[in-house]
């Protein structure tokens, strides 16, 4: 159950939208088995093929982050904290939530949230909170 919050918590964005996209999906197919009328039901498949599509994107963006989190994960294993090698990662939000589950593993979260802070002025979207 860990290692699941973890993942989540490395791709909150993402999820979130999973969630959104996927229960649109769903509403949109169960509509589509109720409409009788044929133009109605051609919207409503148009619709849950749509939710079907941005679903498969969220997951595959997901994926880009798990993969991040992990290289973070390896090079921390291997050299330790190093601002040089972490400072790519404090632009973006979801960037920033990939390192921060990886640095908080190997217990560098403290020293992460000081780099990021150093960083603000150029990171982007830093008023959405770290989860």
């Amino acid at each position: 159950m860990r290692n699941l919050l973890e993942t989540v918590r490395t791709f909150p964005v993402q999820a979130t939208e999973m969630a959104i996209d996927l229960g649109l999906g769903i509403y949109s197919a169960a509509e589509l088995f109720q409409s009788p009328k044929p133009p109605i039901s051609l919207m409503e498949l148009g619709a849950a093929a749509l939710a079907a599509a941005a679903v498969l994107y969220q997951v595959a963006k997901a994926s880009e982050q798990v993969e991040l989190r992990d290289r973070v994960e390896a090079a921390l294993e291997e050299h330790g904290f190093i601002e040089r090698i972490m400072s790519p990662t404090t632009r973006q939000y979801c960037s920033r939530q990939a390192a921060r589950v990886a640095c908080e593993k190997f217990g560098f979260r403290s020293d992460y949230d000081t780099l990021c802070a150093q960083k603000k002025k150029e990171s982007m979207l830093t008023w959405l909170p770290n989860i």
